[in-house]
């Protein structure tokens, strides 16, 4: 009889909280709240522990110069991309969901769609100014999130670093 009245009275208690939140904070709190679950974990925040341990384990991943990393968002991380796991490697490594633009073809499959979503990505339509990816981007830093950049535009198959595009 216990357990399931004190299910019922935190659910009214996280329905009060979550309205008192959202009054008080407004779009940041809206932003933290697709960020974070309810009562789970996002898959974002669930996957980075496992994933974090497997490049421990069979990449001996380590962070370094970890201070540089700010304590607090927004802000944006830059990097060259040398190959399809970079964005894994930069997420395992800082604490706060990161938002990173994404080359729009990847949106075609309506199963990749699903997991760049939930992973948080900004669709970015390639070799022209896409409007639409500057205001997510402007609306997640605004909100106090984190954006993911790699200013080449596609991995570097040599491990040279390319221009930047504009």
């Amino acid at each position: 009889i216990v357990m399931p009245v004190f299910i019922l009275l935190t659910f009214f208690y996280i329905v009060a909280e979550e309205s008192n939140l959202k009054n008080r904070f407004g779009r940041v709190y809206d932003h933290y709240k697709r960020t974070t679950g309810l009562i789970l974990p996002v898959l974002y925040q669930s996957a980075r522990y496992p994933v974090t341990l497997f490049f421990r384990y069979f990449f001996r991943y380590n962070v370094k110069n970890s201070e540089l990393i700010p304590d607090s968002p927004p802000y944006f991380i830059v990097s060259e991309h040398k190959n399809y796991l970079d964005p894994f490697f930069i997420a395992a490594a800082v604490h706060h969901p990161i938002s990173y633009l994404t080359t729009y073809e990847v949106y075609r499959s309506p199963v990749l769609r699903w997991l760049m979503k939930k992973l948080f990505s900004i669709p970015r339509k390639r070799f022209r100014p896409d409007h639409t990816s500057y205001r997510m981007m402007t609306e997640i830093t605004e909100n106090g999130g984190v954006i993911g950049l790699f200013p080449e535009g596609e991995r570097s198959w040599t491990g040279e670093t390319k221009n930047f595009k504009p």
